[in-house]
């Protein structure tokens, strides 16, 4: 996929979730333009009363079967991945076909990584010039992933509420 359609995609996840949480009365901070955010991978910010915490909203385009979890961001630059920089409390990983979303710790898939052995596989990111650089990530099946939360027809969901 290319750079730009790649960030395309994960905006509409990131505003399916932000307008999912606001539905529910978080106070919602978009930090995904914000360098200091964008480098500790945090896309929003939420609050509910003395209840804050942050999220990195991951979208694909894949059939729901696994989490791509990024192990190296960039193998050129031999980059660490996502799963070892992002400083968000909660992931959710929305699946843009299915229209499902996993909601799960980081560390708790950091720490599954540590102890499991699960298929590395490539991917690239191109641009108008080519191949820009190959990521590399692990597949965790959905069903041995530590979610903590399933929302179904996020869309869906969004739709109703605005109509």
């Amino acid at each position: 996929m290319d750079f730009q359609t790649s960030k395309e995609t994960g905006q509409q996840g990131e505003q399916l979730i932000i307008s999912w949480l606001t539905h529910r009365g978080w106070t919602i901070i978009d930090t995904s333009d914000h360098e200091f955010f964008q480098e500790n991978d945090i896309d929003i910010v939420a609050r509910k009363r003395e209840d804050v915490f942050t999220i990195d909203v991951k979208t694909d385009t894949h059939p729901a079967n696994n989490l791509f979890i990024e192990i190296i961001s960039n193998d050129e630059k031999a980059t660490p991945g996502c799963i070892y920089t992002s400083r968000a409390d909660y992931w959710f990983y929305y699946y843009l076909d299915s229209d499902v979303t996993y909601v799960f710790r980081p560390r708790d898939i950091k720490t599954q990584l540590e102890v499991r052995d699960y298929p590395a596989i490539p991917t690239k990111t191109t641009g108008y010039s080519g191949t820009l650089y190959h990521s590399v990530g692990a597949l965790v099946p959905i069903d041995e992933a530590p979610i903590i939360q399933v929302i179904p027809n996020v869309s869906e969901i969004i739709t109703e509420l605005q109509g």
